[in-house]
């Protein structure tokens, strides 16, 4: 999220250049420009490139990420969406004019557009050998210090935008991100999935226990909550008649928030007519190895220094049954009192939050809530009622 009052360091040195530019008339911020190549298709068509010049010519256009000086020969750093490529610039080539001006007016983060020809460096880089340079957008604020990128985490999250300009890493999650979500649309399209668009705008929130936004509609005198989830207006649908519904759904809890959780944040819901918890936990276990096989090509992948295998048939158990295998404790072998004794002891014992639990058939889900009375001790006794007890939401 932005900070509303955050101060943008403009440069007075680059605003100066600015201003000199406009005087001599250069158009600083040009409406367009022809450009007929990528970086990547510039390297992938030329990945056969020697230390000749190619005789084809390319024209490119992207941000200077780096600027080396060598008196009457230039070398810099070129990136696009797709990637990065080092131009060759030689004041013997474009004239004493235009490398002036580039050294005079020309710096890290400006959007250029160049044209000139391909070659491989002694050192097996492919690079442009610049023969025209055109200033296509003067940058007024400064990149982060070129060796060791963006690092604070703060001004990462708060100017996302300065995080994609200068970390791939960032940048490839914003595009494994939207690839992933539509790879979920055409999943579940091709299996005759509807998509719908529920209200954001709700007279009264539900669908989950969450905290919500409050608004105000001027013209109908009635307070709205932004909604926390679009489950219900998604069952209204399978009321009305559709039997296969999901939505992409973007939600709203005025709740807490760190780099791992947002009060705005997507949710997709599934509701499928005729089928129980079983077909759901099979549709949603195929079509997550399905997505990372279709990204990553593989079904193992490293998470944190952490083997995780997407490979079908997933484990399937309850909470109970996970508390016994991971914790070592099986909860119907303890008195409620004994388990709550385990939580103390564990420093689990509810003060600032409590557990929320929904049984549904053998399945348990459960998360941190709001302050209330009772605390982990209450879910304890909840997860210690046998199976045949549990036929009810039940709030610990």
């Amino acid at each position: 999220m932005t900070d509303p009052e955050e101060k943008i360091a403009f440069d007075q040195t680059r605003l100066d250049k600015v201003r000199a530019l406009h005087e001599q008339g250069v158009n600083v911020y040009p409406h367009e420009f022809d450009r007929r190549d990528t970086v990547q298709e510039i390297k992938t068509r030329f990945a056969g490139a020697t230390h000749e010049k190619s005789t084809e010519s390319v024209v490119t256009a992207g941000r200077l990420y780096i600027i080396r000086n060598h008196g009457k020969t230039l070398f810099a750093d070129l990136g696009d969406e797709s990637a990065k490529i080092q131009l060759y610039i030689r004041k013997n080539d474009i004239g004493e004019e235009k490398f002036n001006f580039f050294n005079q007016y020309i710096e890290r983060g400006d959007f250029i557009g160049v044209s000139g020809h391909v070659f491989r460096t002694k050192l097996g880089e492919i690079t442009i050998w610049v023969d025209s340079i055109t200033l296509l957008c003067k940058a007024v604020c400064p990149l982060p210090e070129k060796f060791h990128g963006l690092k604070d985490i703060e001004k990462r999250y708060r100017q996302r935008y300065l995080d994609l300009i200068v970390n791939d890493e960032s940048r490839q999650t914003f595009r494994v991100r939207s690839k992933v979500l539509a790879l979920i649309r055409r999943y579940l399209d091709e299996r005759g999935f509807l998509e719908f668009e529920t209200p954001i705008l709700q007279p009264v929130y539900g669908g989950a226990n969450a905290r919500p936004f409050t608004s105000y509609h001027n013209f109908l005198d009635q307070k709205l909550f932004l909604r926390i989830a679009p489950e219900l207006y998604l069952k209204r649908l399978v009321v009305g008649g559709f039997e296969k519904v999901f939505e992409v759904a973007r939600n709203f809890r005025n709740e807490d928030i760190d780099t791992n959780h947002n009060p705005e944040f997507s949710m997709v819901e599934i509701y499928w007519a005729y089928h129980d918890f079983e077909d759901m936990m099979a549709l949603t276990e195929n079509f997550i190895t399905s997505l990372v096989w279709e990204i990553l090509g593989s079904l193992d992948i490293m998470f944190a220094g952490t083997k995780i295998s997407f490979v079908a048939p997933w484990k399937k158990f309850s909470m109970a049954d996970a508390v016994k295998e991971y914790a070592g404790i099986d909860i119907f072998a303890h008195s409620v009192e004994d388990l709550c004794r385990l939580a103390q002891q564990c420093g689990r014992q509810a003060g600032p939050a409590h557990v929320h639990l929904r049984f549904s058939g053998r399945e348990l889900t459960a998360r941190k809530e709001a302050p209330h009375k009772g605390g982990l001790c209450r879910a304890l006794r909840t997860l210690h009622l046998r199976h045949g007890d549990r036929k009810r939401l039940l709030r610990a």
